[in-house]
């Protein structure tokens, strides 16, 4: 077996690894989430629990986003443990998947609620299949939001989920910068190297007169 052979093998065994250790650790948060039945959502998390924008592995959401001041966001917050229960017993009795029930903080995941658009909070959204459906009433009972994730979405306003945009890591970031530096620093030295073109062409006329 050859140098690069045994190269290959370690970084495809290294790649396998990781994507190993991210499906675990994604498992692990959602596992470990549900004895409370209300996820905390952020913007580091949100796409990888819950698959929003492809609608593959993790099923249906029922997503409110809130502050941490406003008294229906507050409201709301106390009303998503009772959603949550009342949604997986009543799926038990059906025989369904319960809808996924989660809180997002918009100070703390600002991007959050821009990539879907939400101009004021308390929002509810519902994200099924790569579509997410807007909870339009301005009444927030836990009869409504659970009618809402188990039918009444499907009345309601809806679009495409946008996809996750993409956030430079550290890598990227150090990257980035360092290209930055170059290209500057390459900017500079030829600006210097005309100046003194200059300077020496100058020199030169006043010699020949």
């Amino acid at each position: 077996m050859t140098r690069a052979t045994v190269l290959l093998a370690a970084a495809a065994l290294a790649v396998a690894c990781a994507a190993v250790a991210d499906y675990d650790s994604a498992a692990r948060d959602l596992s470990g989430e549900r004895e409370t039945k209300v996820h905390a959502l952020n913007e580091e998390n949100f796409e990888r629990l819950t698959q929003a924008a492809t609608g593959a592995t993790t099923g249906p959401w029922l997503v409110a986003f809130c502050n941490a001041v406003d008294y229906e966001c507050r409201r709301l917050k106390r009303l998503m443990p009772k959603v949550a229960t009342t949604l997986v017993e009543e799926s038990e009795e059906r025989g369904r998947i319960p809808a996924n029930v989660a809180l997002v903080d918009v100070e703390e995941s600002p991007w959050l609620a821009k990539r879907f658009g939400l101009s004021h909070v308390p929002a509810v959204l519902f994200f099924q299949l790569g579509v997410m459906y807007y909870y339009q009433s301005s009444s927030y009972t836990a009869e409504k939001l659970v009618n809402f994730a188990q039918s009444g979405y499907r009345s309601a306003g809806h679009s495409h989920v946008p996809p996750e945009p993409h956030v430079a890591d550290s890598h990227e970031r150090t990257f980035l910068i360092a290209c930055a530096v170059v290209a500057l620093m390459s900017g500079i030295l030829y600006v210097v190297d005309l100046l003194l073109q200059r300077s020496r062409s100058a020199k030169r006329k006043l010699k020949a007169r």
